[in-house]
């Protein structure tokens, strides 16, 4: 649980990042990566207009950040990871596949998902003592279970609930 709300403030910085990409991006979706591919092979030759060029380059750093995203799932995963692992991870979060609207849902769940984990390692740190005290260890998850906020009532996830 720790070191799961230690991960989730590394997959925050990526979704903040992602999100500034994105932006710069502007609209994502099909022909989105074939669009990067071409900005790419004309700044490789030296003929990319400056809208080519960063266009090329935010693509660039949006694939950086999904990647160190990914790996920081990997490395919060216990046992050993395989390549499909790998593989159902990076669809867990934003694409250049993906609609903009795809997108920012999927950012916002991982922002909620992240921040519930770090409250969950708060509560953790602060209630293990008094359980360890009480001798029941146990005693810590049913008070988390009591307490848990649902995803839908954290911040970045309030506009997707049932209305």
């Amino acid at each position: 649980t720790v070191s799961a709300g230690s991960a989730a403030s590394q997959t925050l910085a990526s979704i903040e990042a992602a999100r500034s990409v994105l932006k710069n991006l502007g609209k994502t979706g099909w022909g989105t990566e074939t669009r990067a591919y071409f900005a790419s092979v004309l700044e490789g030759l030296g003929v990319a207009s400056k809208n080519a060029s960063m266009y090329a380059s935010n693509v660039q750093q949006f694939q950086n950040i999904a990647m160190t995203n990914l790996k920081t799932a990997l490395d919060a995963a216990s046992g050993p990871q395989t390549e499909g692992d790998a593989e159902r991870g990076a669809k867990l979060f934003a694409s250049l596949q993906n609609t903009p609207q795809a997108n920012e849902f999927i950012l916002d769940l991982s922002e909620a998902k992240a921040q519930r984990d770090a409250m969950k390692a708060k509560f953790f740190q602060e209630a293990l003592p008094v359980a360890r005290a009480k001798g029941d260890l146990q005693e810590v998850e049913r008070e988390w279970q009591k307490r848990a906020p649902s995803i839908f009532s954290l911040p970045s996830m309030r506009k997707w609930g049932a209305k």
